[in-house]
């Protein structure tokens, strides 16, 4: 008689044809990034889909990609990359980053007072040098394009970066940041679980519309995944499930066989006795 040592292995090639079938029948989505369009000067997000539907874009707008990652900041005075993502003290890249933004730099100490009140109530920061166990924080004055160096131990509810209306700007730690480069140009963005490129579009000067995948002006061209063209007299394109016909058509054939075996086997036992 067969043994549970052989059902064993027949079970798990049931299970390993079952896996191999499904792998192959679903592919990556595409990656998020950005499409552009030169001649209008406009951007937004965009995503090429997955097996199921392709978005391709309309004329004259080219689609860009995230590349690289890195740490750095991005400001309302523009944004800048580091190679450390914990600073305990001032380096060449921050004065850098600084001189990049044209900011000019001042103490902590010499911002306003009901600046320095509202980060301290806010991110509890203190002088630089004071307290270097919580790393070097970024402080900017966007409306007189000033620049301080402060160390916070850090923002309620896990914030590490804020934008006040009043003008001051904190940022806590260097920032994971995405980077695309288009034909002349490049932009960074923090990285985020929306995979938004908004500040990515401002950074270009161009105007940034809403998702292209939406469906907004322009409007993109919406196709299921790859299947021969039909004329319009013969049936319409047939729906994507249907890419899954041949592998469970090969999966019931792995299954078909391996039952053949068992029943045969059991037969010339039988035959054997």
């Amino acid at each position: 008689m067969i043994t549970k040592n052989k059902t064993s292995v027949y079970l798990t090639i049931i299970l390993a044809a079952s896996l191999l079938f499904t792998a192959n029948a679903f592919a990556a989505p595409a990656p998020h990034g950005i499409a552009v369009n030169e001649q209008e000067k406009t951007c937004a997000n965009y995503w090429a889909g997955d097996e199921v539907a392709q978005i391709s874009l309309p004329d004259n707008w080219q689609a860009y990609y995230p590349e690289g990652g890195g740490s750095g900041f991005v400001t309302s005075l523009g944004s800048c990359k580091i190679t450390s993502s914990f600073l305990t003290e001032i380096t060449s890249e921050l004065k850098s980053c600084m001189k990049k933004w044209g900011c000019a730099y001042v103490g902590y100490s010499s911002f306003k007072k009901e600046f320095r009140d509202l980060l301290d109530k806010d991110f509890s920061c203190v002088n630089l040098g004071e307290d270097k166990f919580w790393g070097v924080s970024v402080i900017i004055n966007s409306k007189s394009n000033q620049c301080a160096l402060a160390t916070c131990s850090g923002g309620q509810t896990g914030v590490t970066s804020q934008k006040y209306a009043t003008g001051p700007e904190i940022y806590k730690d260097p920032q994971p940041l995405w980077s695309l480069k288009t034909k002349d140009k490049s932009c960074s963005v923090v990285q985020n679980r929306n995979n938004d490129f908004t500040d990515c579009c401002n950074q270009l000067g161009y105007k940034f519309i809403k998702d292209v995948n939406e469906g907004n002006s322009p409007t993109p061209t919406i196709t299921a995944s790859p299947t021969p063209s039909t004329p319009p007299s013969e049936e319409p394109a047939a729906s994507p499930w249907k890419k899954l016909i041949l592998p469970a058509a090969g999966l019931l054939a792995a299954i078909a066989t391996v039952v053949i075996i068992i029943v045969r086997r059991r037969h010339l036992n039988r035959e054997a006795e």
